[in-house]
C-alpha cells in the first residue's frame, strides 16, 4: 500500500512506496519482494523436479545462487553478502543432513535367477553330514560358507567397523543388501533390494549373464568390485574387493581362501575380516 506525502515545497505531492521489513532490514517494495519469492519458489522447484533425483549437491548449491542473486539484486551490498554467506551455509547443512543422491541402475524384479549348478563342498555341508537343514540358504565367499535362516536378513561380511553386505533368502528368492566402500570409508556404490544404486561422483555399471545367473559390477577403472553368482535356488556365491576406513582393501576369490581367514561355517554370523 502506498503512502501519500505532502512536501513542505510548494504544493508537491508525492507517493511513497511502503517497503517491507524483517528483523529491521529493509527488503524493498512489497512487489519486488513478492517476485523475489516467485523466483525462487520457480527455481526450487524446477531444481526439486529435474536436479534433485540426480546431485543433491548441485540442485542445493543452484537453488543457493538463485537465492544469493536476488538478494544481491534487493539489499544493500554488506547485507547482501552476510545473507548469501548465510544461504549458503544452509545449503550446505542441508546437504550434509540428507547426504548425495543416488540413482537406481538395475530394475527391482528378476535380478538374478537362480541357476542349476550343484552346490561346491563346503564347510557347512561337511558339518551338517552332507546336507544343508531344511528350508535355509547357503553364502559362499572364498573358502567361507554361510547359513542363512529362511526369511530374515543374514549379515553376511563385514569389513573393519562397515557391514558391507546382508543376504535375504526365502520362498521367492534372494533379496541382496551391500554396500561397497573405498579404502577411505566413502561409498562407491550401494545394492538396495537387488537395485544397483550409485554414488554421487562415483560411476559403476553392472553387466549380468545371458541366463541372469550372475552379476558383475565395475568401477571407473573397469576393475571388477563385486560378482554376485546364483548357483541354485539355495546357494549364492559372492566375490569382489571389499574394503573400509582405515582398512586395506581385501579381495575375496571364488573358491580361495581369503587371507588371514580360515575356513569355516558361520551359521547366520557375518565373516568378519578386521
Amino acid at each position: 500500500m502506498d503512502q501519500l506525502v505532502v512536501n513542505s515545497g510548494p504544493g508537491t505531492l508525492y507517493r511513497r512506496r511502503r517497503s517491507v521489513r524483517l528483523f529491521g532490514i529493509r527488503l524493498g517494495r512489497r512487489r519486488d519482494v513478492l517476485l523475489t519469492g516467485v523466483t525462487i519458489l520457480t527455481s526450487a522447484f524446477i531444481n526439486y523436479i529435474f536436479l534433485w533425483p540426480t546431485s543433491h549437491f548441485w540442485a542445493l548449491m543452484l537453488l543457493a545462487v538463485a537465492i544469493s542473486g536476488d538478494l544481491l539484486t534487493d539489499l544493500k551490498r554488506r547485507t547482501a553478502l552476510i545473507a548469501a554467506a548465510a544461504v549458503f551455509a544452509a545449503a550446505g547443512a542441508v546437504y550434509a543432513w540428507v547426504g548425495p543422491a543416488v540413482r537406481t541402475d538395475l530394475r527391482p524384479h528378476a535380478w538374478l535367477l537362480p541357476g542349476h549348478d550343484a552346490t561346491p563342498p563346503n564347510a557347512c555341508a561337511t558339518a551338517h553330514g552332507g546336507h544343508l537343514p531344511a528350508g535355509s540358504g547357503l553364502a559362499l565367499l572364498g573358502t567361507t560358507a554361510i547359513l542363512l535362516p529362511p526369511g530374515q536378513a543374514t549379515p553376511i561380511l563385514t569389513i573393519g567397523a562397515c557391514q558391507t553386505a546382508t543376504l535375504t533368502q526365502d520362498s521367492t528368492g534372494i533379496l541382496l543388501n551391500a554396500t561397497v566402500h573405498d579404502e577411505y570409508g566413502t561409498p562407491i556404490f550401494r545394492i538396495i533390494n537387488n537395485q544397483l544404486r550409485l554414488v554421487d561422483g562415483r560411476a559403476a555399471y553392472a553387466e549380468r549373464s545371458v541366463d541372469h545367473t550372475t552379476a558383475t559390477i565395475y568401477g571407473e577403472n573397469g576393475n571388477a568390485l563385486l560378482g554376485v553368482s546364483r548357483l541354485n535356488a539355495q546357494t549364492t556365491r559372492i566375490s569382489g574387493v571389499f574394503a573400509c576406513k582405515s582398512h586395506d582393501p581385501v579381495q575375496v576369490r571364488d573358491a580361495v581362501p581369503t587371507p588371514g581367514v580360515p575356513t569355516s561355517c558361520l551359521d547366520a554370523k557375518p565373516l568378519q575380516i578386521q
